[in-house]
């Protein structure tokens, strides 16, 4: 490309002016490849061609990471100490079921009828032995036993176990039983959770 007149030359050598020397369309790249109007070409990206550089971990994957180190260490040994608690507390549960004291029929309905606050403090969440009871009614879940008497209230309400209902089933009306049971608390009847038929 011609400079107009009265233009000094551009500085350096032919090629590096600028505007860039114009190409025709379609020919090849002059001598020395494609010119760039300030200087050399930038060196290609990654250092010779080669793959792109490894990145490193973001910030979101390495929170991520933290936080699953702490769960699995932190909290399997929170978990570890509730199995250990759940262990302890149905092991108590356990010992206090095969130590249940015996209690007369007669006895638990008497203290209820009489004061169902000083009889909640005697016998609520304590397991007890129910002796001297009456079969008066069996439903799939209960057990109904009082002492004999006509038109009886209160009377214990014994909710059976799973595992009970075999037994429960060869039960009938006033027969003698045993029962032993965890006391709840009196809602016309006594209820006793977790009964089994001894």
């Amino acid at each position: 490309m011609q400079q107009p007149p009265g233009y000094p030359p551009p500085p350096g050598p032919s090629g590096y002016g600028y505007p860039p020397p114009q190409q025709p369309y379609g020919a090849p790249p002059g001598p020395g490849g494609p010119q760039f109007p300030y200087g050399a070409p930038p060196p290609p990206m990654g250092g010779g061609g080669g793959a792109p550089p490894k990145q490193g971990l973001s910030t979101a994957a390495i929170i991520l990471i933290v936080l699953v180190s702490v769960i699995v260490l932190g909290g399997g040994g929170c978990m570890m100490c509730l199995c250990l608690g759940v262990k302890g507390v149905s092991d108590q549960n356990d010992a206090d079921r095969q130590n249940a004291r015996n209690v007369a029929i007669t006895e638990l309905l008497s203290a209820y009828k009489a004061n169902e606050v000083r009889a909640d403090g005697i016998y609520k969440g304590k397991w007890i032995k129910i002796q001297g009871g009456q079969v008066d009614e069996v439903r799939s879940s209960y057990v109904m036993i009082g002492t004999g008497k006509l038109f009886e209230i209160p009377e214990v309400q014994c909710m059976l176990k799973a595992d009970q209902l075999g037994k429960a089933a060869s039960l009938t009306k006033g027969r003698r039983v045993v029962v032993r049971g965890k006391v709840q608390t009196v809602l016309i009847n006594v209820l006793v959770q977790d009964c089994e038929i001894m």
